[in-house]
């Protein structure tokens, strides 16, 4: 089994997030979109998982990959038969909940495309799904802050779901994390553990350590 630490994968992710501030924050200013701002999320991370890790731990010959917007479990779509059901409606940003193309025909399952994911393809055994990451930035339009705070939500409950333990056929993540880069100096994660009932939130500046830290349960989500 190749084992990344806690340790390693939150320092490469939050040094990513940090350049993301520093290198792109013109990305960040013209409100460029996230999709574009998580493609270089995921090369700082690339970059800063190998330098953290020993070089036999992650490199594409033992498989390991960054992936963005990555929606496969082998080469099916990722589907979740319990999600719909730990994600409450309320939250949904959406003004009518079944308008969301995730609640369209009473579907039995939810598709989840994940903004960010290292892991290895085509195998599902946890020691292969090790981080999944839920992104968020000003660069969408937003109705309302409600709806930003609702959406924020929402990605918290997936990523609890994404590495609490469930059916073998579905993946569960060793790490996940929500990340809202608010600006070009200043971010807010939510850290998850598998195996642990808590998480960690702290906020990131362009510059600086970890700040405002604090853990909560995970049954206040």
């Amino acid at each position: 089994m190749v084992e990344f630490s806690k340790e390693n994968i939150q320092t490469a992710l939050n040094a990513a997030v940090q350049d993301v501030m520093s290198k792109d924050a013109n990305l960040l200013k013209i409100k460029s979109s996230e999709r574009g701002i998580v493609h270089w999320l995921a090369n700082y991370f690339e970059e800063h998982i190998k330098n953290n890790s020993n070089t036999t731990k992650f490199n594409h010959d033992n498989g390991y990959v960054v992936d963005v917007e990555y929606s496969r479990t082998y080469d099916d779509i990722k589907r979740f038969e319990h999600m719909k059901e730990s994600l409450c409606r309320e939250d949904c940003p959406y003004p009518a909940t079944d308008d969301c193309s995730k609640y369209k025909n009473k579907q039995t399952y939810y598709t989840v495309t994940l903004d960010m994911i290292f892991h290895k393809r085509l195998t599902n055994p946890l020691d292969a799904n090790i981080l999944c990451v839920e992104v968020k930035t000003s660069s969408a339009n937003r109705s309302s802050a409600a709806v930003l705070t609702k959406m924020l939500s929402c990605d918290k409950k997936r990523v609890k779901y994404l590495i609490s333990d469930k059916d073998k056929s579905e993946p569960t993540y060793q790490f996940g994390a929500t990340v809202y880069i608010e600006s070009e100096s200043d971010a807010r994660i939510n850290f998850f553990e598998h195996g642990s009932q808590q998480y960690t939130s702290y906020t990131l500046l362009q510059n600086s350590k970890m700040q405002n830290i604090s853990t909560h349960s995970l049954s206040g989500i």
